[in-house]
């Protein structure tokens, strides 16, 4: 823009954090335009008076419609000296947020650092930051001790971050606990906040010198059937070539765990060239890494998902670690699946490559691979050149002691559950079927403390623990082994030689969860013993099998001898593609159910979820067929309506739509409206993670 462009009145699009989807036109005096120093507009943080309140929102765009200017209100000041976002990320944002139906100005606030989101205090007359300061919370005990007194909810808490590992506080709100709730385990000593000590002087130095201007082919790659360890080894070897180039790189993973665990191995090999960033770094120390890395080049960043919209300096990859957790689809607006959100910044820029990185890759990316969406980094088709011996033997109780005791002592052995806790469900032999929770049709995990009970892991509420059927008097049998009991089995045997995989004690056994996502694990064992993962076969939802497939491969590949796994479900099309070491004969047979049941990736979901206290399965119908009616949509494929499987939150009902295939998206905005209207807050959940 010329010097004269800046000598009059300016009228921007600024997105602002409220839940409506629209831009709002500000004025930029002249007077405030020329104490401007960077004079690019588009991406720049600015203050502004809206409706009685005040806060920090982004400009989009420069506004073409100033017919009516009588209401339009004066920009108030310009917090920050350069802009927060460059425009081609705004660009990429905005096709984002357009996709998966979420306001501009809530997908912006929510992907900059918690200290550039600000509001006016009428209190404090000043300007603060907006709400609590998000960080990452982990226990700090593996397992609750009877001696321990809890309340229901806080104890329901503990129980949920022992069994995820690490959740964040935005994300324990989303499971409807309070800050008191959080705040009580705080006080206990129960669980703890994660954190990185940052070295003084955050602010980053440009490495001086010439670099290379070699081109780098841009692509988007799948980097597949290789174990954890040798993936990082290929990416180390990748950053060395990035940052010889003065480049930057960014290698994002679904938990704080693994950023911590890989940020040590870079550090060692990189020094000061490798920064973290995540919500458990201090918010001044956020801030100052998001500008200076604006301006400087030849960094490694180690990050969560919020680490992907870092608009670095000379960005040249993005690395997706374990690219198929769920961790990657937050379950708070904006709900963006990071593979597509980082697939539209690479759209977006200059000399950009990605790389979704797992031990198996998504049932998505190899279809996508196999329409040509995508590339190999590695041409590997199978894992045909593994050595490791894989045995497939039937389940039975105690089965995982009986084959322990065959392991030579001098070797070292991982024994994987299929999740925490005691046991996994009960289950009658006449009927063939488990004992199900009465509210959500889901089979109660077994729990013990002082005596064994049984809860619901959907809705929460606990049961009396029962030894025979209610329907047929059988003797009920416990199905599926937890961490608890298969340690606590162990040391009666072993009683100095065992351990959880996540206590830094050295054992020679080690016993962890069957789904290994929760952290990049790269050490290797001589034997793995994966105990009943059968039980991911009983989700409620059409990614079962390629949750049952995840839990048998990824084992593999930490094992160097012997991969023994106990299973009752020898039928499966994971278990042959297992035993002949072929992943593609799994795959093939998946796309082809998914093809004919007309699930994803052949047909694409939008999932709506309405949430009020009281609410009802037909004033959603009726508010739905309304908008039908009024919208004049008349081809249109659903299911529905029907109550949620965690039926209520918080005290709020919660009643759900699947819609299949619909390309109307902006109508769903005046569905959104219509709902808010009532008081029901809607939930758009644009290619769901689940369907349950």
């Amino acid at each position: 823009m010329s010097d004269e462009f800046f000598e009059k009145d300016i009228y921007v699009e600024v997105a602002l954090p409220v839940a409506q989807f629209m831009t709002f036109t500000y004025r930029i005096p002249s007077s405030l335009l020329r104490s401007v120093g960077d004079k690019k507009l588009i991406g720049r943080r600015v203050l502004v008076p809206f409706k009685k309140k005040g806060f920090s929102g982004i400009i989009t765009d420069i506004s073409q419609n100033t017919e009516d200017i009588r209401n339009i209100r004066d920009v108030i000041d310009f917090p920050d000296k350069k802009p927060v976002f460059p425009e081609n990320y705004i660009k990429a944002i905005k096709n984002i947020s357009d996709y998966y139906i979420s306001p501009i100005g809530i997908s912006l606030n929510n992907l900059i650092p918690e200290g550039l989101r600000w509001e006016y205090s009428r209190e404090k007359k000043r300007w603060i930051t907006k709400g609590e300061i998000n960080y990452v919370i982990t226990p700090d005990i593996t397992r609750i001790d009877s001696s321990i007194k809890l309340t229901k909810r806080s104890r329901e808490l503990l129980e949920i971050l022992i069994e995820k590992g690490e959740l964040s506080l935005d994300q324990i709100r989303e499971l409807g606990f309070s800050k008191k709730t959080v705040d009580t385990l705080f006080e206990k000593g129960l669980i703890k906040k994660i954190n990185i000590h940052l070295r003084e002087g955050i602010r980053l130095r440009q490495e001086k010198g010439s670099f290379s201007t070699e081109k780098r082919r841009k692509g988007v790659y799948v980097y597949s059937f290789d174990d954890p360890d040798t993936r990082l080894k290929k990416y180390i070897s990748i950053f060395s070539k990035l940052l010889k180039e003065g480049k930057t790189g960014i290698i994002i993973f679904p938990n704080v765990a693994s950023v911590k665990k890989v940020y040590r191995d870079l550090n060692e090999k990189f020094g000061e060239r490798v920064i973290p960033y995540f919500d458990g770094i201090p918010e001044k120390d956020k801030t100052d890494i998001w500008f200076s890395l604006m301006e400087s080049s030849g960094f490694i960043i180690v990050g969560t998902y919020s680490s992907a919209f870092v608009p670095a300096k000379d960005l040249s990859l993005i690395i997706i670690e374990e690219e198929q957790s769920d961790s990657y689809k937050p379950l708070r607006t904006p709900r963006f699946d990071l593979r597509r959100a980082v697939y539209e910044i690479y759209r977006h820029s200059e000399g950009i490559s990605v790389i979704y990185g797992s031990s198996v890759p998504s049932v998505e990316s190899y279809y996508s691979l196999g329409k040509g969406l995508l590339k190999n980094l590695e041409k590997k088709e199978d894992i045909t050149g593994i050595n490791t011996e894989i045995l497939i033997k039937k389940y039975e109780k105690g089965m995982y002691i009986t084959e322990l005791k065959k392991i030579p002592e001098d070797k070292t052995v991982l024994i994987l559950s299929n999740r925490k806790g005691y046991a996994s469900f009960l289950y009658c032999e006449r009927c063939e079927e488990e004992v199900l929770c009465e509210r959500c049709d889901y089979p109660l995990k077994i729990h013990k403390e002082d005596t064994k009970y049984t809860k619901c892991e959907v809705c929460g509420k606990k049961y009396q623990y029962l030894d025979r059927c209610l329907r047929c008097d059988l003797e009920l049998k416990e199905i599926g082994t937890g961490t608890e009991k298969i340690y606590e089995d162990i040391k009666k045997i072993f009683p100095d030689q065992v351990s959880f995989i996540d206590e830094e004690r050295k054992t020679r056994i080690k016993v962890g969860t069957t789904v290994m996502d929760k952290e990049f694990v790269y050490d290797r064992y001589d034997f793995v013993i994966n105990v009943y993962p059968d039980i991911f076969l009983f989700m409620p939802d059409f990614k079962g099998d390629e949750v049952f497939f995840k839990s048998l491969f990824q084992p593999l590949f930490l094992s160097k001898e012997r991969y023994i796994v106990l299973t009752n479900a020898k039928e499966n099309p994971a278990l042959l593609s297992l035993s002949e070491k072929k992943p593609s004969l799994f795959y093939e047979s998946e796309l082809e159910n998914r093809k004919i049941s007309g699930l994803p990736p052949f047909r694409r979901f939008i999932l709506l979820t309405f949430e009020k206290k009281g609410l009802s399965i037909e004033s959603v119908k009726s508010i739905f067929e309304k908008w039908l009616k009024d919208e004049k949509i008349r081809n249109i494929d659903y299911e529905g309506v029907f109550y949620a499987y965690r039926s209520k939150i918080r005290d709020r009902n919660r009643v759900q739509i699947i819609l299949k295939d619909f390309k109307e998206k902006e109508k769903l905005k005046r569905l959104y409206e219509k709902s808010s209207e009532k008081g029901i807050k809607l939930i758009i959940d644009v290619d769901p993670k689940q369907i349950v």
